[in-house]
């Protein structure tokens, strides 16, 4: 499927910062060149500008390469990590974090309440008790606004 990241082995961020304006092959360039890997392995490498409101990923796909870009539309940006050119691997947490706007590191952050929260079954539960309280309070709030009358 195109641009499905979730098939990507690994996750790497370039960190510093990256010409927005580079393609396809500029970014490979930059893959081979400065970070001495292979950009058709099974990965996805991530770049930022200065501006920090905008993404691209380089994805290899079996028969060719995929460019994803983001823009943000708030006003929030990437906490992109500005230390040397360098090349970083990334957990999906630290994607997901990366991706909502948050630093990459979360020292507060519980191992095993992360690991808890990824697990499939546990997060269909936990929707499904949101939604049901959702639709509690939905349904009382309805329940006192609405008068029955008796005679009708």
């Amino acid at each position: 499927m195109l641009g499905d990241i979730t098939a990507a082995g690994e996750l790497y961020i370039v960190t510093g910062y990256t010409d927005m304006r580079k393609s396809i092959d500029g970014l490979c360039a930059i893959v081979e060149d400065q970070l001495h890997m292979d950009p058709r392995r099974s990965a996805l490498y991530l770049f930022c500008g200065k501006r920090c409101d905008r993404v691209k990923a380089l994805l290899w796909e079996n028969d060719g390469f995929v460019l994803l870009y983001k823009r943000m539309e708030v006003k929030g940006r990437f906490r992109w990590p500005r230390s040397s050119q360098e090349v970083r691997q990334l957990t999906r947490q630290q994607f997901d974090w990366l991706m909502s706007g948050l630093e990459i590191e979360q020292p507060k952050a519980s191992r095993s309440l992360t690991d808890l929260c990824n697990h499939h079954e546990i997060s269909q539960n936990l929707y499904y008790y949101f939604s049901l309280q959702l639709l509690n309070s939905v349904f009382l709030l309805f329940h006192k606004t609405t008068h029955y009358s008796i005679n009708s």
